[in-house]
């Protein structure tokens, strides 16, 4: 599965990059982009880790390898869920990697920059980078794009009965860790 997201999550890249007026929450129209027989729902926590998710009281740890984060409490994972994270057009599009933290959440929040809705964000404060304004939160994008489209770094989760789990179980402060595998 991962590898059939990474080639659309490519493809959306060249063709995103051939045209730089395109910012990553324009529509770029077509079908949603899945590989066959995703779902939404089905995310499967990963059969290793890294020790920074194993060893944590609780931690959501991102792979962005497999678009897959997962809860870990107790240094076991508990639940998972497929997320869209920035794309590879540059530095200023890219969700962070490393440590952080939920720093703040806000249930109907909309963009100041962007004006885009993002129901349920739930905003990161790296360790290293602290004032980013990435986020998970729902989003309708990713749901009617899939892969294709694009975000400015946040982890847009496609679900909204994942973000609301999410959102109702994780307080702030959380630890967050963002890798590749």
């Amino acid at each position: 599965m991962a590898q059939a997201i990474k080639l659309i999550q490519d493809q959306a890249a060249s063709a995103l990059a051939m045209n730089p007026a395109v910012e990553p929450h324009d529509v770029v129209g077509g079908p949603p982009a899945f590989p066959a027989g995703f779902d939404f729902n089905s995310a499967t926590p990963p059969a290793t880790s890294p020790s920074e998710c194993t060893k944590a009281r609780r931690i959501i740890c991102v792979d962005k390898t497999t678009y897959i984060a997962t809860i870990y409490e107790g240094g076991k994972p508990q639940w998972s869920f497929y997320i869209r994270p920035g794309d590879t057009r540059g530095t200023r599009y890219q969700t962070g990697e490393g440590y952080g933290r939920i720093a703040s959440k806000s249930r109907n929040h909309v963009s100041t920059v962007y004006g885009t809705p993002m129901p349920y964000a739930m905003f990161i404060a790296w360790d290293k980078f602290p004032a980013t304004g990435e986020a998970f939160h729902l989003s309708y994008q990713f749901q009617t794009e899939g892969y294709y489209g694009a975000s400015h770094g946040c982890m847009g989760v496609g679900s909204e009965v994942a973000m609301k789990r999410l959102w109702d179980t994780i307080p702030k402060g959380t630890r967050v860790f963002v890798y590749r595998t």
